[in-house]
């Protein structure tokens, strides 16, 4: 990993940490739950900031 890379990662990190805040300021509520190893499809559609976006950790690779 380049240091570039590094930073943008961290950059990522922070940006969804004060997203996460902000959510938690807001009301929200987090759980968490089990699942098995590897990529599986959740039963119940995720919002994840307005989006429909299951895959959008990972895409960040976080």
């Amino acid at each position: 990993m380049t240091p570039q890379h590094a930073t943008q990662k961290e950059r990522e990190r922070a940006d969804i940490a004060r997203q996460v805040e902000e959510f938690l300021r807001q009301g929200g509520e987090i759980r968490v739950v089990q699942a098995p190893a590897g990529r599986h499809q959740p039963r119940h559609p995720v919002t994840w900031l307005g989006r429909d976006d299951f895959d959008l950790l990972a895409e960040r690779g976080i």
